[in-house]
């Protein structure tokens, strides 16, 4: 008995690197919690801790910033105890996180993208020129601009959007960001429900380069981010699926029902460190939303419907987290 307890023991010890003598990677010499990811998530990040902390002294973190896509190679390679990023794991991350673990990846919403110009994540807009006289576009009618769906001819001419007089002969300039980027990806995936784009659609690496466009061609209608809009575009009105109108406001964000909101994630292992499990809960309560929604850029919070659906999703993968020494 006590040699077959010794072999489980053993076993369990190089499972998840709490043998006696043995740091996990994912922590620091010192013990602190190593986290590699989205930099624009570090004022937040560091808010929460300093509150955390307040109350858990000796629960330290080492936050490695430099960007999203550091994120899920420091991840699958254990180096990170979790992993913050501000867009979703692309399906290589998914392929490479599944042969690491033996289980698909886990994420959880932390917050809504920033409205604030100062973040570099934002809910994404419809812009037209503000010479336009366009309000508004449902999501049905974007992806006939925006795509090639089989069946459905592409719209071309302000004229099939109902637009009258000299605009109803005038060409529609259909742009974005380009189909390779993340956000562009994005809009693939949620409009186009994974289709092709439209013969027509032109990319671009930035939000900043599709607003510019909008701005000296009055036939365009692009998307970019939200938080970018300026006096010489008009964000469009959204008509969601079910008939419901959108505007882009902080409201219409929070409450998840805006058609092109986008969020701030975190992905774990499989069985997360019990730290990291406490710190995640915490950023999910009304009081952890509350630090991130003061804490510049100003991401927007979850709201509580949000937030206790997400701590359901935590409490799931953290139901057997390793030890405090793992």
């Amino acid at each position: 008995m006590r040699t077959r307890r010794a072999a489980l023991l053993l076993a369990l010890c190089a499972l998840t690197g709490t043998a006696a003598g043995i740091v996990p990677v994912w922590r620091t010499r010192t013990g602190a919690l190593r986290v590699v990811g989205y930099n624009d998530m570090a004022p937040l990040l560091r808010a929460l801790v300093r509150a955390w902390s307040a109350r858990h002294p000796d629960a330290h973190f080492a936050f490695v910033l430099h960007g999203t896509r550091t994120a899920p190679p420091a991840l699958i390679a254990r180096r990170s105890a979790f992993a913050p990023m501000g867009a979703a794991f692309t399906a290589a991350d998914r392929a490479a996180y599944r042969r690491a673990f033996g289980v698909v990846p886990v994420r959880i919403i932390v917050a809504h993208d920033a409205l604030d110009p100062r973040a570099r994540s934002a809910p994404l807009g419809v812009f037209v020129n503000a010479a336009n006289p366009l309000r508004r576009i449902t999501l049905a009618v974007l992806a006939r601009i925006l795509g090639a769906a089989p069946g459905a001819a592409t719209i071309t001419r302000w004229g099939q959007l109902g637009l009258g007089g000299a605009w109803a002969v005038q060409p529609l300039h259909a742009c974005g960001l380009a189909p390779a980027t993340a956000l562009g990806r994005w809009m693939q995936q949620h409009v186009l429900d994974g289709g092709v784009w439209s013969a027509g659609y032109t990319g671009y690496a930035e939000s900043a380069q599709v607003l510019a466009r909008v701005t000296r061609d009055r036939d365009a209608l692009c998307f970019a981010d939200l938080n970018g809009a300026t006096p010489a575009v008009r964000a469009l009105a959204l008509v969601d699926r079910r008939g419901r109108l959108w505007r882009g406001t902080r409201a219409a964000v929070v409450s998840g029902g805006y058609p092109l909101d986008r969020a701030l994630y975190v992905y774990l292992p499989p069985r997360p460190a019990r730290e990291a499990c406490a710190f995640l809960r915490f950023a999910l309560t009304r009081a952890g939303q509350r630090i991130i929604a003061v804490a510049p850029p100003h991401y927007l919070p979850l709201d509580v419907a949000q937030q206790r659906a997400q701590r359901a999703v935590l409490a799931a993968v953290c139901a057997a987290p390793l030890p405090l020494s793992g």
